[in-house]
């Protein structure tokens, strides 16, 4: 060490050296003039070998220089720490400061490096004082590190798109970003004067009931010490008037050695948009499901009224609307729009003023717009809606908020009617749910004509079915009519005869002796006509019965094998061979009477081949069954001698016969009874021999 201090009573020199050079700071003893008396060996080896050019420490390290005028004169960047710490020292040296601290730079090449300068007055004495330089440069690194990651953190605070903000353990809310500050719709001032328990706050759970501030997620933070994540809640925006969706995590922080949180850093995530989206799924699935429903439902319904008290149920219930009705667009003059259904009002309709569509200001509401333009109409506030002016009140009284109508449309486009729902929400309808709530109305439209169809098919039935039992009343009148000429004459001519050869046999009776051939013969002839007289009247009986009206679905194959059977029961023999296809459909037809038909035809034929030569007896009749349009047609031939073409147009004319003992009555009563049946029955004549009759009957529906 160099020293120069004076001998002093109980400090040697020897001893005051000694301490200093114990140090390890840089240390240097300044007289009340600034010159240096002492300085240590740290001070001395640092100035030599470390210290740049300029700096203090080098200019003025040896004893007996002036350490105060060393550092005024320092250039370069050390001037103004060297003038800063000359200040200071002889502040001190003056008695003007009980000591003095100062941090300064000492760059040395290569490295940046800090020290601390204190100055103190020795023993309370401002006459001398000890300079010493610490090294504080891992100090300061350390510092610098802190700050910078300070700096970076505030920067990222500031910066990141999600909230945050900071609460302590008593609850004050000391620091929030402004992403935070956007969300919460709030001035940092706002902010920071309020606790969670702050009434202003407006707080929801998820499932819309309110969320009181101590059970808040930076509270349960606090008071448990584990973190609190993925919690959603819903926070009123002043500014946007609006709650904002938030998904919210909470992470307590600890100081060193505690167990007890002494703050909360909370994030804010806006999830405002999925909650929408959510949303907006979840009411189209509920608009789907009462689109299936009311679907269902028109399977199921009979009455148009059920139909539509069901649908308007089912889309209140579905979709989650506060009413819901469908109303009749009237072609009358005043334009009325008259309630057919509706779900969801509890009040007496008397309230309800009349609806018209037409082009006035009460129809300028969206019901009568949906009925005038066939369009959609979306109301999203009703009370900010002028076109809603006559309807204020009402809705208002009701709760409702919003309204939507959809008209109801034929298959030309023309609105009939429309469907017309209510929320007690502002700006319920979404684009996607107005879309499928067109799709609904729709589906309601298609619904209610199909009930009107069904409805008028039923009306057309029973009119048909009367009015078939009325046609075939005047064809069975027809034909008697058609007769009457004829029955009169033909009954006429065996009474007749019957008469005449009656009054023969009295006057050969009146005679003694009357011929015994000749009263046998008038007799006989009398029996003869008067058989034939009964057998015509036979037949008419048999056509005007009225217990063989009921009509069923049959199988053709088995209507031709039973008359089949029938025919040959009779005299004559009758081989019949049928062609019918296995996927014939089935007629509507009375059996009896289908029967008589089939029968007098096979008839026909086997009397016609019974009158060829022997071959011509053996052959088979032929019936075949085939499927033509909505009728199924059986025709049967023979390859018997055949008509002739002067014959042919009159075989079904009343009492027309080319047989020796037939009425000529058959086939005009079978044409009759196919024409009943809403058939036909025609006489076709084939190329070469034989006949063929085709009888054409309607399929069952």
């Amino acid at each position: 060490m160099e020293c120069s201090l004076p001998p002093s009573e109980g400090h040697p020199p020897a001893l005051v050296a000694a301490i200093l050079d114990a140090l390890t700071a840089h240390v240097a003893i300044l007289a009340r003039d600034g010159s240096i008396v002492a300085v240590n060996t740290a001070w001395r080896s640092f100035c030599r070998q470390q210290c740049g050019p300029h700096c203090p420490n080098r200019a003025g390290h040896d004893v007996g220089t002036n350490y105060l005028r060393a550092c005024r004169e320092c250039t370069g960047p050390e001037a103004e720490d060297g003038r800063a710490a000359a200040e200071g020292i002889a502040a001190v040296l003056e008695g003007r400061l009980a000591r003095f601290s100062y941090e300064y730079a000492c760059p040395v090449p290569g490295i940046g490096r800090w020290f601390v300068l204190e100055a103190t007055p020795l023993e309370g004495d401002h006459t001398a004082c000890l300079v010493a330089h610490w090294e504080i440069t891992d100090r300061r690194i350390r510092e610098n590190a802190v700050r910078e990651s300070e700096a970076k953190f505030r920067h990222l605070f500031d910066t990141m798109t999600q909230g945050a903000f900071v609460q302590r353990a008593d609850g004050s809310l000391v620091d929030i970003n402004p992403a935070g500050l956007e969300l919460l719709g709030l001035t940092r001032d706002e902010f920071l004067g309020r606790t969670c328990m702050h009434p202003e706050w407006r707080v929801l759970r998820e499932d819309g009931t309110p969320w009181p501030g101590e059970e808040h997620p930076s509270m349960v933070a606090l008071g448990t010490g584990r973190a609190v994540v993925g919690q959603t809640a819903a926070v009123f925006n002043p500014r946007r008037r609006d709650f904002v969706w938030l998904a919210i995590n909470a992470i307590p922080r600890f100081r060193p050695g505690e167990s007890k949180p002494h703050e909360v850093f909370v994030t804010l995530h806006d999830i405002t948009g999925l909650k929408a989206r959510e949303g907006d799924l979840a009411r189209q699935a509920r608009t789907q499901r009462a689109i299936a429903n009311s679907s269902a439902a028109l399977l199921g319904a009979t009455r148009e009224e059920d139909f539509l008290r069901e649908a308007c149920r089912i889309v209140r219930a579905d979709c989650g609307y506060a009413m819901v009705w469908v109303g009749m667009a009237e072609r009358d003059a005043a334009r009325r729009i008259s309630l057919a259904a509706i779900d969801g009002f509890d009040e007496d309709l008397a309230i309800i003023p009349p609806v018209s569509w037409a082009d006035d200001e009460a129809g300028a509401a969206p019901t009568p717009t949906a009925v005038r333009t066939g369009r959609p109409v979306v109301c999203d506030d009703i009370a900010a809606d002028p076109r809603l002016g006559p309807w204020k009140a009402l809705a208002a009284r009701l709760g409702l908020r919003a309204a939507a109508a959809f008209p109801l449309l034929d298959e030309a486009g023309a609105a009939f009617g429309v469907l017309s729902v209510y929320s007690r929400q502002a700006h319920p309808f979404r684009p996607d749910e107005i879309h499928l709530l067109t799709v609904l109305a729709g589906n309601l439209a298609v619904g209610i004509r199909s009930l009107r169809l069904r409805r008028a098919k039923a009306e057309v039935d029973g009119m048909l079915a009367k009015l078939r039992e009325e046609v075939q009343g005047i064809l069975e009148w027809q034909v008697a009519g058609q007769t009457v000429a004829a029955i009169a004459h033909q009954i006429n001519q065996p009474l007749n005869a019957i008469t005449t050869f009656g009054e023969a046999a009295l006057r050969l009776m009146r005679d003694l002796r009357p011929p015994p051939d000749r009263l046998e013969a008038a007799v006989a002839t009398m029996a003869g006509q008067a058989e034939r007289a009964g057998h015509i009247l036979r037949q008419l009986l048999d056509l005007f019965r009225r217990n063989e009206s009921t009509y069923e679905a049959l199988a053709p194959a088995d209507l031709v094998r039973e008359a089949v059977d029938l025919v040959g029961q009779g005299t004559l023999p009758c081989h019949v061979r049928v062609l019918a296809p296995p996927d014939l459909p089935r007629i509507r037809a009375n059996r009896v009477q289908v029967a008589r038909i089939l029968v007098n035809l096979l008839e026909n034929a086997t009397e016609a081949l019974a009158g060829a030569d022997s071959t011509a007896v053996i052959a088979p009749i032929g019936v075949s069954l085939a499927r033509e349009d909505d009728a199924v047609v059986f025709t049967i031939t023979d390859t018997g001698p055949g008509l002739d073409a002067a014959v042919a147009p009159r075989v079904f004319d009343p009492f027309f016969t080319t047989k020796p003992r037939g009425i000529g009555m058959g086939l005009t009563i079978s044409r009759a009874l196919a024409e009943a049946h809403g058939g036909s029955l025609a006489l076709v004549v084939p190329q070469g021999r034989g006949a063929a009759f085709r009888l054409a009957l309607p399929v069952a529906s």
